[in-house]
């Protein structure tokens, strides 16, 4: 019984420090604080594009762009071949 009040207690205090946060930026830390790789994803991966951009290969995820300042922009991530 004592674990859930504790469990209990933590979760407000959390929720209380969102909702300080929220009120006072205009920022929600759930949001915020939740990771990100950080890539849009383009169009699908078709036969023009492949063409186009000597594709070597007919599936998968066509990455348009990464985001500024999250982990994909990364050198380790940018000079990566999947």
């Amino acid at each position: 019984m004592d674990k859930t009040i504790e469990e209990a207690r933590k979760g407000w205090a959390r929720g209380l420090e969102n909702l300080q946060h929220l009120v006072e930026t205009g920022i929600d830390l759930r949001e915020a604080r939740r990771p990100m790789l950080g890539v849009n994803l383009g169009d699908p991966l078709d036969a023009d594009r492949i063409a186009r951009e000597g594709i070597d290969t007919t599936t998968g995820v066509y990455l348009s762009d990464v985001m500024d300042g999250l982990s994909a922009q990364r050198p380790a991530c940018a000079a990566a071949t999947f």
